[in-house]
């Protein structure tokens, strides 16, 4: 007879949009982000994706409850946004960025026409800022939307 551990623990997910402040500078700010979010992610395994676009974020936040809650309220301390919308906080079977600390996606204009095929993403960031609620439905389209995207951009690096 074989028996299999099944983990009583279940993953947890923060899924948020904001907007830039003045003083955030894309060019200069992404790459400090990623540097500090990679190391302090790998330290308590948080893993997620940061989309930054048209001076909008949206990033998911992955792992233990606890650690996903306390990365959270780092992130809402951070001057360089603001409007902090709260899409998602749940419990998950799976996380969707397992590999990835955090990754990092910036949208070309060819990939927002993917992403507006899947989900209207100015509609998202008018929902946003009106404070008006955005279906779970609308989320998980982007998450999987991300995940092709990222997917694609590995595949591509590997093939280079």
């Amino acid at each position: 007879m074989c028996s299999k551990v099944v983990s009583m623990s279940k993953e947890y997910q923060i899924i948020y949009i904001s907007e830039k402040t003045g003083d955030f500078k894309p060019e200069q700010d992404l790459d400090k982000i990623v540097s500090s979010s990679f190391r302090n992610n790998n330290a308590r395994d948080v893993t997620g994706v940061l989309m930054y676009n048209s001076g909008f974020f949206f990033q998911v936040i992955e792992g233990k409850k606890d650690d996903v809650i306390y990365t959270y309220n780092k992130i809402i301390l951070d001057p360089r946004h603001q409007n902090v919308n709260l899409l998602t906080d749940r419990e998950i079977e799976n996380r969707s960025f397992e590999n990835w600390p955090l990754a990092l996606v910036k949208l070309n204009d060819m990939d927002l026409d993917v992403i507006d095929h899947v989900i209207a993403w100015n509609d998202l960031i008018n929902d946003s800022r009106r404070n008006e609620p955005i279906s779970q439905e609308k989320v998980d389209r982007l998450i999987e939307a991300l995940r092709y995207k990222i997917d694609m951009d590995t595949i591509s690096s590997k093939a280079a």
